[in-house]
């Protein structure tokens, strides 16, 4: 009798685990009215001339229509999170109770008019910014201030957020000891530039301190743990998940 309740919890399980992988391989959109459009072919396609729109198995579909949908590249929802006009914002983790998203901002840096007068040249620059939904909440910014919040009621989510307290706390440090080396370095390099003035041009010293080195490299330190912060930060609603 054992054995056949063990096999039959094991069926269930497998079952439920072909319909989950099925579920999430099924492309679809959803429309405002909640009607959900299944597809083989599900595209999201711009055009920089044209209105964006959607691509259902040969068939069109205006973007202002849909508020979900799920293609080949992921599963997005549309949200007008911070006052801007609504946008897809792409999922990376699906959760018991939290999900995690991203949405890539590129914008296009023009650095002005070249030499000579010349056209100037410009770049395109990315940015990744991270969100998270908990439960049936509105969007937010994925930081330690709103994970705190909602995940105070999570021991072992808040000691894993207690370390990005602790990085908070040394780039803080960094910055402010950085920014004092700079200053001092500057300070430095006026005292040199004033020595200078009073010595024949070729016995000048043009060095920069390197107080202004030390110092950039401990303030812009910080940037670079931006990673580890993110990777803590889920880290964190995985546990919550659990």
């Amino acid at each position: 009798m054992n054995k056949l309740i063990l096999v039959i919890l094991i069926a269930i399980i497998r079952l439920q685990s072909i319909a989950q992988n099925k579920s999430e391989s099924t492309y679809f959109i959803e429309l405002n009215s909640g009607e959900k459009i299944v597809g083989q072919v599900v595209n999201y396609k711009t055009s920089a001339f044209g209105k964006s729109h959607f691509e259902v198995d040969g068939i069109d579909y205006k973007y202002d229509q849909v508020q979900v949908y799920r293609n080949a590249d992921g599963y997005y929802i549309k949200d007008s999170y911070g006052g801007y006009k609504p946008r897809f914002y792409k999922r990376e983790m699906f959760g018991n109770h939290i999900e995690t998203y991203v949405i890539i901002s590129t914008t296009y840096n023009y650095n002005g008019g070249g030499v000579g007068g010349t056209p100037g040249m410009g770049a395109m620059q990315s940015s990744k910014y991270h969100y998270y939904k908990k439960d049936y909440g509105a969007l937010k910014l994925m930081n330690y201030d709103n994970l705190k919040f909602d995940l105070n009621d999570n021991k072992e989510s808040m000691i894993t957020l207690n370390k990005i307290r602790t990085i908070r706390i040394v780039n803080a440090s960094l910055i402010v000891t950085g920014a004092a080396t700079m200053f001092y370095g500057i300070s430095e390099m006026k005292k040199q530039d004033q020595a200078n003035q009073d010595l024949p041009p070729g016995e000048r010293d043009l060095s920069f301190h390197p107080g202004i080195f030390i110092g950039t490299a401990l303030v812009i330190a910080p940037l670079f743990t931006k990673g580890v912060r993110i990777k803590k930060m889920e880290e964190a609603i995985r546990m919550y998940n659990k």
